[in-house]
């Protein structure tokens, strides 16, 4: 209530001024007016966060929670993605910062760590990766490629077989990946079992 009594003078003013100089008044228009225009194109060289056909689309309720993700809406397909599929309290890592549309239940799961991050600055492995995500018992995977670069999730695919893992594609953009760790309990059953034979005899 305070604030609004620092508005009257400035407002008072600009009227008084406007009356005595209709130059002036017709400048302050143009320059609110050119403001409106060119922000928006100024801002959307540097990532698209402006869009009239999304902004007309919001009031009539069509795709509401994708449209507040802007310029997020990678990310939260992503994450919409682990949010359909994945049952209450799984393990996840999220290798991304937007995570606002997550489900709570999976956000207080998430094992991303300072020293995971660390490490991954230092020098990343797709070793290094399969045995973080393994000890921890990681279901899901949340990559985003851009502030993680260092991460390939290409290694990550084509070495998941030596861990007798799957990889089970959720969601992936130019920007983010998901997906789902899927072990091969009849291969890794198998193994054990060649590991006790070999061990008892």
């Amino acid at each position: 209530m305070v604030l609004v009594l620092f508005v009257i003078a400035p407002a008072s003013a600009a009227v008084h001024a406007s009356e005595r100089h209709k130059i002036l008044s017709k400048l302050i228009t143009a320059s609110i007016l050119i403001v409106l225009i060119y922000t928006p194109i100024f801002v959307n060289q540097i990532f698209r966060s402006y869009d009239l056909r999304l902004t007309l689309n919001y009031p009539i309720g069509k795709e509401r929670e994708y449209l507040t993700a802007r310029p997020n809406e990678e990310n939260y397909r992503a994450l919409e993605a682990i949010n359909s599929v994945a049952p209450t309290g799984s393990i996840i890592l999220l290798l991304t910062y937007p995570r606002f549309w997550l489900r709570p239940d999976l956000l207080s799961n998430d094992v991303c760590s300072e020293d995971f991050i660390k490490r991954v600055i230092e020098g990343w492995s797709a070793d290094f990766f399969w045995r973080y995500a393994l000890g921890r018992d990681v279901k899901y995977v949340v990559l985003d490629k851009v502030a993680f670069n260092k991460i390939s999730f290409r290694e990550i695919k084509e070495s998941a077989g030596t861990y007798n893992i799957r990889v089970n594609l959720l969601f992936d953009s130019e920007s983010v990946v998901c997906f789902e760790i899927v072990k091969n309990h009849a291969k890794m059953q198998f193994v054990e079992a060649r590991r006790h034979a070999s061990i008892t005899v």
